[in-house]
């Protein structure tokens, strides 16, 4: 078995080694033989990911839905989906220009191959340090607890949300409700934004402080509708509301974030591990689920929304998105245009320098780093690369955002030392997160608040940015422990 790993380990930092030098010393005008090279070695990668966590008798090992399954699905999605269309010879069909440039398909490729096993590095360096996790800990966290009124921090926080989406109701334009969502629709508004961020932050805080509670109190459940009556019906319901109300407006990223929380925090509360066959059924109904709702936006002049389902259908199947291989998720991998601006302006002109990465930091207080921009004299397309992508490939007045990636936003700002060093780190943390969380003795509410918004995140982690997830890591630990802290008795 140590001959197996070892031989595993060696082909992955082989592989990883052979992507930065050919960064530096290969050739990138564009070959479909070295462009199936790079994709058959990165999937030869996370093969040898997989495997290498099989073998490994640790806690989180067997468990499919978790943060580091679900970034590697949504990384492989932005990042090479596009790309294997174009060998397939299926880009041509799709009438779209969402390559930007031909000419950097290789150097693209090759920048997300050296994050891919950047990533991938990192998680095996951090879980080759774990021996019997279960044993090792001994989490003090857990002591604090014991004067916590659980019941009474449960009901102020399910109050909190039904003040909030009621908020949400009176300050957003009710056209957004009615498919409003997207291009050529209703805008939610800067205080209708924040109230929508701040409704997630509180709903993952809801569930850290009910994970606290329950594991407290050694609660285990044996099925889905049981978990479901000890969460709450105050919750649940003010949730289905919430959720309800999103995808009549078209946006699906909300819904997505909250429903990901809520299956990970039945997963740390199932007695049983959750079988392949499920995850994979749980994951294709939830990929067809949203990529249906992109249909249903797309039909912003109909009130009735029987008839927008009915235009959907009929949409759907006469897409141009039907052309590609996984038609799907074909939305969500038309941002790799993101990655190849970027390659193109960091050519051109110098990095960013932390830029990006300073803003999304102070952004943590609402507004301040579009103050401090503003108040250093940065032009509005430079607050996130995100706004800076869409403006470098749709000019200065762009009808709609075209979003950003993971590895743009790293690399726009510290090109490609930046990008080894950031995601070598990322994997390290989400390898920790992830052991830690499935352990039954450890009741943290640092880690349980940090699993919870990462895998909220984590088919979406590749088309943002990275520490902005971390920006809601960080708010809903603070809010879990104001909670906390709000309603321990004296």
């Amino acid at each position: 078995m140590r001959q197996v790993i070892s031989l595993n380990s060696t082909i992955v930092i082989s592989l990883f080694l052979i992507y930065i030098i050919y960064f530096f010393i290969g050739d990138f005008d564009f070959s479909s033989e070295i462009l199936f090279t790079f994709l058959v070695s990165d999937l030869l990668l996370l093969v040898l990911f997989f495997k290498y966590n099989k073998r490994r008798n640790l806690p989180a090992n067997g468990q499919f839905l978790k943060v580091s399954t679900l970034f590697l699905f949504g990384f492989a999605i932005v990042h090479y989906q596009m790309y294997i269309d174009v060998l397939l010879d299926n880009y041509q069909n799709f009438g779209h220009d969402f390559i930007y440039d031909f000419n950097y398909i290789l150097k693209s490729v090759c920048v997300s191959s050296i994050a891919l096993s950047s990533f991938i590095v990192g998680y095996r360096v951090k879980l080759s340090r774990f021996k019997n996790l279960s044993k090792s800990i001994n989490d003090k966290a857990s002591l604090t607890f014991h004067n916590v009124k659980f019941s009474s921090a449960l009901s102020a926080i399910v109050l909190v949300l039904y003040i909030l989406v009621f908020l949400l109701l009176v300050t957003v334009d009710s056209r957004y409700f009615n498919g409003g969502y997207g291009r050529d629709g209703v805008e939610v508004g800067g205080l209708g934004g924040y109230i929508n961020d701040y409704i997630i932050i509180v709903f993952i805080t809801y569930l850290v402080v009910w994970l606290l509670f329950k594991r407290k109190s050694g609660v285990k459940y044996h099925s889905f509708f049981s978990f479901l009556k000890g969460v709450g019906f105050g919750y649940i319901c003010i949730l289905c509301i919430f959720c309800l109300l999103t995808l009549m407006s078209g946006d699906r990223g909300p819904v997505l974030q909250v429903s990901l929380a809520f299956i990970g925090t039945f997963i740390l509360m199932y007695k049983h591990k959750i079988r392949f066959i499920i995850f994979i059924g749980l994951v294709s109904l939830g990929i067809f689920t949203f990529s249906f709702v992109a249909y249903i936006r797309e039909n912003k002049d109909v009130n009735s929304y029987a008839e927008k389902i009915a235009l959907a259908k009929k949409n759907q199947l006469e897409s141009s998105k039907n052309y590609s291989f996984s038609p799907s998720t074909y939305e969500l991998a038309t941002s790799i245009r993101t990655l190849q601006a970027c390659l193109i302006y960091t050519d051109n002109n110098e990095l960013s320098y932390g830029i990006f990465q300073g803003l999304q930091i102070l952004n943590v207080i609402p507004g301040l780093g579009s103050l401090v921009g503003g108040v250093v004299g940065l032009d509005v397309s430079r607050m996130n690369s995100a706004e800076f992508l869409t403006f470098q490939i749709l000019g200065p007045y762009p009808t709609h955002g075209l979003g950003t990636s993971a590895v743009a936003d790293i690399y726009v700002d510290f090109g490609v030392l930046g990008t080894i060093v950031l995601f070598f780190f990322f994997g390290i943390t989400v390898c920790l997160i992830e052991q830690r969380v499935f352990v039954n003795t450890s009741n943290n509410i640092f880690y349980y608040a940090f699993f919870l918004v990462l895998l909220s995140f984590s088919i979406y982690i590749a088309r943002s940015s990275i520490l902005s997830v971390f920006r809601d890591c960080f708010l809903v630990f603070l809010f879990s422990n104001l909670f906390v802290f709000l309603f321990k008795r004296n």
